[in-house]
């Protein structure tokens, strides 16, 4: 229980490090020091650098809420909450761990282990954007003609956080703005319904 706590300390540490600072400029030490344990603590509850940033994709998946919101989505029935669901779980990765996923970004152009991290959050959104992908096409709700493929591809592109933020940065939308705005395209583009007011409905 202890080294659990001391693990989700040093990460937490880290990740405000990394957002503060930069990947690159934030040594071992100072996460020891700002995590308050022994730089060989560090090591040998998380391991080098790259293990550290590796290892904050998964810490982000549980700050953002993931154990609530896929149960909600795998229990969803109709096809348009289904994409309100899927898009609630990409809004709350950027509005709850945003400020993590820009640096990683920014990070992965200059330096390796941070494109791996980058990359494995890629992977993970891509087989969650499949899983929706598969269950609205079980449905028999989607568009006429549309296939898994197309609508992974739909789902994928137009939820990935960078899609988000872009919408924050240049549009100066906020998260619920980039959210209505997600569902009501990805409702029409899937189902072929026209805007959907359904997020309204969420919890």
């Amino acid at each position: 229980m202890q080294a659990a706590q001391t693990r989700r300390d040093i990460l937490m540490a880290a990740r405000k490090l990394f957002v503060e600072h930069g990947y690159a400029s934030t040594s071992m030490q100072q996460i020891a020091d700002e995590a308050g344990v022994a730089l060989q603590t560090v090591y040998s509850s998380v391991g080098p650098k790259a293990s550290i940033i590796l290892a904050l994709v998964d810490l982000i998946d549980d700050e953002a809420g993931l154990e609530e919101l896929i149960p909600a989505f795998m229990a969803e029935t109709d096809p348009r909450r289904m994409i309100a669901r899927g898009v609630r779980i990409s809004y709350s990765f950027v509005e709850r761990c945003g400020d993590y996923i820009a640096a990683l970004i920014s990070a992965a152009a200059v330096d390796k282990d941070a494109a791996a991290a980058l990359n494995e959050s890629l992977t993970r959104h891509q087989f969650g954007a499949l899983q929706i992908a598969r269950k609205l096409v079980a449905s028999g709700a989607v568009r006429p003609g549309l296939t898994v493929e197309d609508v992974h591809a739909a789902f994928a592109l137009n939820t990935w956080a960078t899609t988000q933020m872009h919408a924050r940065d240049a549009l100066g939308w906020d998260g619920p703005r980039w959210e209505r705005w997600c569902v009501r395209f990805l409702t029409d583009a899937i189902l072929g319904e026209g805007p959907s007011a359904v997020i309204e409905e969420l919890p």
